[in-house]
C-alpha cells in the first residue's frame, strides 16, 4: 500500500506525475547533506511555506522529485521555473504543491484505527 499519492506537477510547459516515496525522500536528503550536512526538507519546506527563505534548497528538491518522475533538469532550471511565476499568489500554491509532495495521504475516511487484539490470559 502506497502511503503517498501521485501529484500533478507543472514544471516547463508541461505535467510531471510525482509519486514521492519515503525512499525518494531519504535519497534526496542524504544527497542535499553531501553538499550541507544541516539540509533538512522538512525544515526547508517549512521556511518556504512561511515565506521566510528556503527557495535554492526547494528548486533543489523540486528538480530531484520531477527527475524522479523522468524528467532531466538541474536545480537551476528549477530555480528558473521559481522565478518565472509572476504573482504572489501563484508563487505560494506552487510552492504548497511542491510542499504537498511530502505529506503522506491520510487513512481511510476518518476510520478508528483498529485496536489492537487483547492477549488471552
Amino acid at each position: 500500500m502506497a502511503v503517498f499519492r501521485d501529484v500533478s506537477v507543472p514544471f516547463g510547459g508541461r505535467d510531471y506525475i510525482v509519486t514521492p516515496s519515503n525512499r525518494t525522500l531519504r535519497m534526496i536528503e542524504a544527497k542535499g547533506r553531501r553538499d550541507d550536512p544541516a539540509f533538512n526538507i522538512m525544515a526547508i519546506f517549512y521556511r518556504a511555506t512561511m515565506g521566510t527563505g528556503g527557495l535554492n534548497e526547494l528548486a533543489f528538491v523540486l528538480a530531484e522529485l520531477i527527475n524522479s518522475a523522468g524528467g532531466k533538469v538541474t536545480e537551476d532550471d528549477a530555480l528558473s521555473e521559481f522565478m518565472s511565476i509572476e504573482k504572489p499568489e501563484d508563487m505560494r500554491a506552487y510552492i504548497e504543491l511542491v510542499c504537498s509532495l511530502v505529506v503522506p495521504e491520510p487513512k481511510g475516511d476518518g476510520e478508528k484505527k483498529q485496536e489492537a487484539p487483547q492477549a488471552e490470559k
